[in-house]
C-alpha cells in the first residue's frame, strides 16, 4: 500500500504487485485445501483455518481499496482476477469460482471512476465485461 500513499504515489509498483499476487492466487487455487473438520469417533475438531477466499480478499482487498481512483491499478486488478477465473474454469482447478466473481463483482462496484477521463472509464468497463464473461460453473463449485 505504500505504492499508493499519497508521498509515493507509484501504481506501477501497485500493478506489478497484482501480477504477482495473481501467479501465486493460481497456485493456490490448483491445490485442494482440506476439510476443517476432523471426526475420530465421538470427537470433532472443527480448525478453522484460512480458506480460498480468504486468502483472495487478504491479498486483493487492501489494494482495491487504496487503488479505487487509480485506473490502470482497478484494470490491472480486474484483468488479474479475470485471468484466474479462466485458468480456473479452462483447466478445471480444484479451487472455487464464487470468490473470484465476488472480488470481480466488488472491483467494479468501488471504482471511484468520478475523475477518471472517458477512455479510462471505457477501459475499466471493458475490462470488467471482459474479467466476467466466464461462464457461471453447472456444478456446485
Amino acid at each position: 500500500m505504500r505504492a499508493l500513499s499519497p508521498g509515493v504515489n507509484d501504481p506501477r509498483t501497485a500493478m506489478d504487485l497484482m501480477v504477482h499476487i495473481g501467479d501465486v492466487l493460481r497456485v493456490l487455487w490448483e491445490n485442494e485445501m482440506e476439510d476443517p473438520v476432523r471426526r475420530d469417533g465421538s470427537k470433532t475438531l472443527v480448525r478453522r483455518e484460512p480458506n480460498y477466499e480468504d486468502f483472495l480478499r487478504i491479498a486483493v482487498d487492501p489494494v482495491r481499496r487504496y487503488a479505487n481512483d487509480e485506473p490502470d491499478v482497478m484494470i490491472t486488478i480486474l484483468r488479474t482476477l479475470g485471468n484466474l477465473l479462466d485458468e480456473v474454469e479452462r483447466t478445471n482447478l480444484p479451487g472455487p469460482v464464487a470468490p473470484i466473481r465476488s472480488t470481480i463483482s466488488d472491483v467494479a462496484a468501488t471504482a471511484s471512476t468520478g475523475s477518471w477521463t472517458p477512455s479510462e472509464r471505457a477501459m475499466f468497463e471493458d475490462a470488467a465485461q471482459v474479467s466476467q464473461r466466464a461462464p457461471a460453473p453447472s456444478s456446485s463449485r
